[in-house]
């Protein structure tokens, strides 16, 4: 049997795909099995399972660019997530459409036990409710989670 290298070096990759996402779920698995009870809870878990690229190589690694994203129904609650991760809040919005409403996101990311997190919330505001936003941003940036300390 005449050996195809386009075909055996197929396998190979799909061997790294299949042990790397392997790992991934292993990861995941034990950070669900874990959750915080002490924290608000999320309204999804997302794993996101993405390809990467070796530094300096940039060769194909399934799984290098891999995250967990925890949506947020409010900032307050995923405020102490961030606190947990070390990770500031990020603020964007778009300025307020024909209805004055504006589309306002907060988010966070960092590293908890090897995995990779992305929390985040977003929500349509009314001109109150981005008012609130930032006032809370303000009292969290002043007093954050945890005591900042």
């Amino acid at each position: 049997m005449s050996s195809n290298p386009v075909r055996e070096q197929a396998l190979r990759e799909l061997e790294e795909f299949e042990a790397a996402a392997f790992r991934f779920g292993q990861q995941v698995r034990a950070f669900l099995t874990g959750l915080p009870e002490d924290l608000p809870s999320p309204t999804a878990v997302i794993p996101m399972f993405m390809g990467g690229s070796e530094p300096g190589t940039g060769r194909h690694l399934p799984g290098g660019r891999s995250y967990v994203q925890l949506t947020f129904t409010d900032i307050a609650e995923m405020a102490p997530w961030a606190a947990l991760l070390g990770a500031p809040m990020k603020f964007d919005v778009n300025a307020p459409g024909a209805s004055g409403r504006s589309y306002g996101t907060c988010s966070a990311e960092g590293v908890l036990d090897g995995l990779e997190l992305y929390v985040g919330s977003a929500a349509m505001l009314t001109p109150q409710e981005w008012q609130r936003l930032q006032d809370e941003a303000a009292r969290l940036a002043q007093d954050p989670p945890g005591g900042g300390e």
